[in-house]
């Protein structure tokens, strides 16, 4: 396919993945995922695409940076850095869909009455939350905050979460999220029906959806549960705060107040498109220039099969003329020898 870096660009923005400027979060997982199957059609072939990710294509673009020398060049750092960050990010989204998927499972399990909204987004005086899941009992209400990975996690002492094995990166205050979701729906509810909500029904829980997952909690002022402690947990809370039509309410009121946030892509893919579309013109003519130079090589290389075996222009050595002149010699004198002999036998 390939083409200048223009119509490569082109081509990609034709895909009509990622050129707008805000997305849903469900939006922004098929824009990326599409963009990043436009550019792997660019590099590989439509049926043998279809089966590799992004970081098929940085290990290719790895491949070739380092045969034809580009490793240093400001294009290929750059996307790499930007392919990595786009693997990344869809790797979060996927693996935040799929904690979903488990925690919605899971919490189809409980045995107590319920009312169970997904993915609800509120905003309460300019500050705005995102709810996995918001699970109406009884009891209360609680507030499910999903999370899908692989590794052994830690909440530590002052509440961030973090990867212990990258111990100072701390990812985001499970604590502080936890509290201004808190917050937000109380005050959601609180300004559509005053006092029919406790504050203190309201609570949150951090679900781990991977079982496989280790986390060491040590903040413990929020409820870490698997799949199989969620039901226990929610349904062991004590209490009969909510009667039947009271979590009817608050499920219409949370209802009502369901908006649907907009959010800019995380990373410049202009610049992404513009560096991908660089650097395979600019692998492109690095194979012609090696192809050529190649080509030349073998020229060089090979011996002379047609013409004569010696140039017409050229000068023969030294030594070579010696050499014809003594055989000369030699055929000559033998010649003269065999001329004598004939004449004394016809003489005789």
């Amino acid at each position: 396919m390939a083409g200048n870096t223009k119509e490569i660009v082109g081509r990609l923005e034709a895909t009509g993945f990622m050129i707008e400027g805000a997305y849903t979060h469900d939006q922004l997982l098929d824009g990326m995922k599409g963009f990043e199957r436009a550019a792997l059609r660019e590099v590989f072939r439509d049926e043998y695409s279809e089966s590799l990710r992004v970081y098929d294509l940085s290990a290719h673009f790895r491949d070739m940076a380092s045969r034809y020398a580009l490793c240093d060049t400001e294009v290929y750092g750059r996307l790499s850095w930007g392919l990595h960050r786009l693997s990344r990010e869809i790797s979060s989204l996927v693996n935040g869909a799929r904690g979903e998927r488990y925690m919605a499972r899971a919490l189809g399990w409980l045995k107590c009455e319920n009312e169970v909204l997904l993915n609800v987004e509120l905003e309460h005086e300019g500050e705005r939350c995102e709810y996995d899941a918001i699970v109406i009992t009884p009891s209360g209400i609680d507030i499910v905050e999903s999370k899908f990975f692989n590794y052994h996690a830690e909440i530590d002492s002052d509440g961030f979460f973090h990867d212990r094995a990258r111990s100072r990166e701390r990812s985001y205050n499970v604590g502080e999220k936890m509290r201004a979701k808190e917050h937000v729906l109380f005050s959601v509810i609180e300004e559509a029906s005053p006092g029919a909500v406790p504050r203190s029904c309201v609570r949150s829980v951090l679900f781990v959806a991977n079982n496989n997952a280790v986390v060491d909690d040590r903040f413990g002022l929020v409820d870490v549960c698997n799949s199989g402690q969620i039901c226990p947990l929610i349904e062991g809370r004590r209490g009969e705060a909510l009667d039947r039509d009271a979590r009817s309410a608050v499920a219409d009121v949370v209802e009502g107040a369901r908006q649907t946030f907009l959010y800019e892509p995380p990373m410049d893919f202009d610049q992404l498109r513009s560096d991908v579309a660089d650097f395979i013109v600019m692998t492109e003519r690095a194979s012609a220039r090696s192809e050529a130079a190649a080509e030349r090589a073998i020229e060089v290389d090979s011996p002379v099969r047609d013409g004569p075996a010696i140039d017409k222009g050229g000068t023969i050595p030294e030594i070579a003329r010696d050499a014809v002149a003594i055989l000369l010699y030699a055929l000559g004198a033998g010649a003269a020898g065999y001329g004598i002999y004939r004449l004394t036998r016809q003489a005789a």
